[in-house]
């Protein structure tokens, strides 16, 4: 029973594969669907990834999962000299205050620019300089 079940769909296998190369640019319809899939799945991964983070003002998205206080900070730290674009992250404690922030910014690698940031970040949330955490946007944004 088992060698007439193997050569049944090693029939099968060889039938399908003989149909697929029968096919025209098989290549390239394969590279589309595996382009497609890729994607999907890159899409996917960023809009599940954004829950709380919002973009500076060169950028800011419109989803509503967005906090307007997240973006009005992105957007404020943004137009600092010599910053540019920003994504922040504003951690709300059980009593509704901002509790903590994350800063990812271009230009934050500068000393100066990084003490701006947690000033303005500082005064617009009421959070302590010890809950501030500033860092560099990769690939400049």
């Amino acid at each position: 029973m088992k060698s007439l079940r193997e050569k049944s769909n090693k029939g099968r296998i060889s039938t399908l594969f003989s149909k697929l190369k029968s096919v025209k640019n098989i290549e390239i319809i394969i590279a589309a669907v595996l382009a497609f899939v890729a994607i999907l799945l890159y899409f996917g991964i960023s809009f599940s990834g954004s829950r709380k983070s919002t973009v500076g003002a060169a950028s800011v998205s419109a989803s509503s999962s967005m906090s307007t206080d997240e973006k009005r900070l992105a957007e404020t730290i943004s137009r600092i000299e010599g910053v540019g674009e920003c994504t922040t992250f504003i951690k709300i404690g059980a009593n509704k205050e901002a509790v903590g922030v994350i800063v990812v910014a271009e230009g934050a690698n500068d000393v100066k620019k990084r003490v701006e940031i947690i000033r303005c970040v500082e005064i617009a949330t009421g959070v302590t300089v010890d809950k501030i955490q500033v860092y560099q946007m990769e690939n400049g944004g």
